[in-house]
Parts: structure tokens; sequence; C-alpha cells
């Protein structure tokens, strides 16, 4: 009977303890799957399927188990192995996004989500069984079940609102998974605190392994390399140094701004780069601040065409170079960006002209909750390189016609996911366009070979732009000659995109990785 000495106000607090832990390791495993292949239907799929598995499998192992000899002793395992595992998903799970990260998307997102998802879930699983046998008698057993898991279930809640409002915008996903881990093994420590020392001891040391592994394996430095590396940034370039300039982790992913300094011919020195979820955002030399990615003179080129277009609404602000130079032509900006560390580091590290409103806000959510008209709408807005689908529907090129002023423009770039002739994606995103009410012309960029395209959609029947130009490297270049005529698409399987249908972000996880 000595492990009955628990006191049930005691129970109920690890009850409250493994519920707020058990919402935390779900919602950051989701955000650590986003941080590298998008935000995705695949992703929430495979975290809610792990989570259901692992209670499940939770329920029936501590059910059976909790009548052994020493449910206390169990109590102890199950906190101090929930709580390891916890502490360690920063790290294991940037390990199995490489390790599969050749797969398809859901594949992806299932099997890494089974290597740093599901033991802790189930670990969390097997408590509520184990402290329904220590609080509760024959005749009680029902109303203490009861009132164990509706205080595990409020502490969800509770953890996911102060997570999501509060700790994750703060000390990003990293911590707070660190935070979470260690309360669980505080409770099995508090749990195993009558027993000896070695308890104790092994939870004191897991929480100290875990700092340092995590450490070792998440450092920016380490990172930054296969970023690197991995991103051709500059094909067959040599790195000599780097700087992680600043370092941020919210709920939208990862942000960070980063000075290379490189050997390679036409990009010689210092390069400053706005990554976000290891993808290129904004890229300009230094200490010159010019901008390196060509859409920004082709779009430069299409915006001097309408001198007399004053109000520009752009979604993704990225690091604002867009913004910036519009803003200095003396047009009033407003810029949409959803999340606050993509502003402050366009702030601080890409010059951003004070003049220009920033909206923290959705692009979509702005857009239908706005009544003001704008002359100008531009869209180049990416997730891991993805374009939000919520942002590229019918629906939602709809609303954008209604907040366009008579003739007035939407300005897109479509980059880094699709090719001119053979994939569907560019000729649905181009069709669902022209569903929505507007006429387009399609552009190649200076990527193109990488996927890089710029869409002009007008009300107008026609625009001559036969004379317009922008300046590329010191010359001049006609921005008709970049121009895709329409029969090159591949309308045979272009469809529709509709808030109904988002199957956008499957296509475009696809074609990026």
């Amino acid at each position: 009977m000595a492990d009955k000495k628990i006191s049930k106000l005691f129970i109920y607090l690890i009850a409250f303890v493994e519920g707020a832990a058990l919402l935390v390791a779900e919602i950051c495993s989701a955000k650590f799957i986003e941080s590298q292949i998008g935000i995705s239907l695949y992703v929430w799929a495979s975290v809610l399927s792990m989570t259901l598995i692992g209670l499940a499998l939770g329920y029936f192992i501590g059910g059976r188990l909790s009548k052994n000899a020493s449910p206390k002793i169990n109590l102890f395992l199950y906190l101090m192995i929930g709580g390891a595992f916890l502490l360690l998903m920063p790290v294991l799970s940037y390990l199995s996004l490489g390790m599969f990260q050749g797969l398809s998307a859901i594949w992806t997102s299932l099997l890494s989500a089974f290597v740093f998802l599901l033991t802790p879930i189930t670990m969390l699983g097997c408590i509520s069984p184990t402290l329904i046998q220590l609080a509760s008698t024959e005749e009680s057993a029902g109303r203490i079940a009861g009132e164990i898991f509706s205080i595990s279930t409020i502490a969800g809640v509770v953890s996911i609102l102060f997570s999501v409002l509060f700790l994750i915008p703060l000390v990003g996903l990293s911590y707070t998974c660190w935070l979470f881990g260690s309360l669980l093994i505080v409770m099995a420590i508090l749990v195993g605190i009558a027993g000896s020392k070695l308890k104790q001891g092994i939870g004191v040391l897991i929480i100290i392994g875990s700092l340092f592994l995590n450490g070792s394996q998440l450092s920016s430095e380490h990172q930054i390399e296969q970023i690197y590396e991995s991103s051709g940034l500059f094909q067959n370039a040599q790195l000599n140094s780097f700087n992680e300039l600043s370092h941020k982790t919210g709920l939208y992913g990862t942000v960070r701004v980063v000075d290379f300094n490189v050997n390679y011919s036409g990009v010689q020195g210092n390069v400053r780069a706005l990554l976000v979820n290891n993808t290129v955002q904004t890229l300009i030399t230094m200490p010159q601040g010019q901008a390196m990615l060509g859409y920004v003179y082709m779009m430069e080129g299409i915006f001097n065409a309408f001198p007399s277009y004053k109000d520009i609404l752009h979604i993704g602000l990225g690091g604002g170079i867009v913004s910036t130079r519009l803003s200095q032509q003396g047009r009033e900006v407003t810029a949409v960006e959803i999340d606050h560390n993509v502003t402050d580091a366009a702030k601080d590290y890409f010059n951003l002209s004070p003049s220009v409103n920033i909206v923290n806000n959705d692009g979509r959510n702005f857009i239908n909750g706005t009544d003001k008209q704008f002359d100008i709408i531009v869209l180049n807005v990416f997730n891991s390189g993805i374009p939000p689908w919520n942002l590229y529907t019918k629906e939602s090129f709809e609303k954008c016609y209604e907040v366009v002023s008579d003739n007035g423009l939407m300005v897109i770039e479509l980059g880094g996911i699709i090719t001119e002739n053979s994939d569907p994606i560019l000729s649905s995103v181009i069709k669902t366009i022209q569903e929505a009410g507007w006429n387009t012309a399609l552009f190649k960029t200076d990527f193109s070979d990488k996927g890089d395209y710029i869409c002009l959609a007008h009300k107008s029947d026609a625009i001559d732009i036969s004379n317009w130009t922008y300046n590329n490297g010191g010359s001049q270049v006609y921005i008709v000659n970049m121009q895709i005529p329409d029969a090159q698409l591949n309308k045979q399987e272009a469809i529709i995109f509709t808030d109904d249908n988002p199957i956008l972000t499957k296509w475009a996880s696809e074609r990026i990785r």
C-alpha cells in the first residue's frame, strides 16, 4: 500500500502537467515538420495519427500495468521517459527529417512523427490509467477517472494558448520542448523522492544531457553550413566565412539573417541572406544593399509603367526590398507579414523604409477584412519555398479583384517550385487567376531555370507592354522579350484551385522536394 501514499492533490498536479505536455508535444512536432516541408495537411494528418496511436497504446499499456505491485515505479518511468523524449524532440526531429528528406511529403511526415512523437505520446498516455489506479478505490474509480481526464484536457487547452500566444514566440520551439520535458522529469523526481537518490540523479542527468545534445546537434554553425551546401545559393562558389546576425524561432518557423563571404565570379565579398525555414527569402550585396534576385528588378519595371498608381498592398514582406523601393518612389505601401520575426529582421538588417505601413496578419485574412482600395497588389509569399494555398485559390483571387481599384493590377512572384511547360502547377495558377476575372501576362525572370516567374494580372482588356524595360546588371531588358505565350502552358492538366481543394500544397511539396 506504499504506493497509495501519493496525495490526491499531487496526482491531480501530475495530470495537469501530463495534459499540458501532451498538447505541447503535438503542436511542436507539427511545427518542426512544417519547417522542412511547409504547412501541409500531410503534416497534421501524420501528427494526429501518431498522437491517436500513441494514446491508444498508452491507455492500453498503462491500464494493463496499473495493477502491478508498484504502480508508483511505473509512473516514475512513464514521466521520466516521456520527459526525456520531449527534451530531445528538437534534435530527434532534426535527425529524422534529414534521414527521410528524400521521400515524399507524406512519408517524411509519417516516419518523422513516428520517430520523435510516438514514444513520448505513448508514455504520456500510460500516465492517466496509472493515476486513476493510485487515486481511486473500486467504488470511486469512475469519478476519479472523470476528474483526471477533465484536468488533463483543461491543461491541454491552457498549454496550447499559453505556448502559441506567449511561450513559442518568446523562446522558440526548442526551449518550449525543453521546458515541458523538464517539468515531466521534475514530476518523476518528486514521485520517486522517497526512494533512492539514484532516481533523482537520473532525472538531473537527462536534463543536462539533453541540453548538451540539442546544443551540439542544433548549433547554428552546423545548420548554416548544411543550408549553404544544400541550397545552391551560389553554385561552385567558395564559402570563406559566415556570420549569423540573428536567429529566432516562432510559430511560423525559424528566421535567420546570415552574412556570407564568398568567392564567385559576379558575386564577390559579403552577401546578406534572410532565411526562413532554411530557404532564401531575400538576398542582397553588402554593404551596398543591392537586391540580387532578378524578380525585384522586373517588378520594378512593371511598377514604373504605372507612376500614378500610389496605393500598394504588398503581401509577404520578406526583407522588405520591394516595399522599400516602392516607398522610395513616393508610393503609399501597406505590407502584410504574418511573422513578426520576419518584420523585425527587415527593420534591423535590411533597411526597411520607416514609411512602409506594416501589418502583422495573414494575407488572406487581411484581404477578406479590408475596406480599402489599392492600385496594385504585390503577392510574393512562401512557406519553406511553398506558396500558401489559401492565397492561390479562385476565392482569394476574386477577393483581390474586389480590393483592387478600376484598372488596377496584381503582380505575383511564382517562385521555386514550378517549370514552364511540363508541370501543371504554373498553368493551374494562371488558369485560377483567369477564372477569377483577371487578364494575365506571364514572364520569365533571370532565375526561371530555378522556377521563378512573374505573373501580371490586370483588369484592363489590353495593356501595351512593348516599351517596358528593367535594369539587369547595367543593361536594359525589354520585358516583352521575357513573356511566355499563354499557349505554351500545360492547359490539359491545369485545374482551378479552390478553397475546398488544397491540392496546391501537395503538388508544390512534391515539386520542391
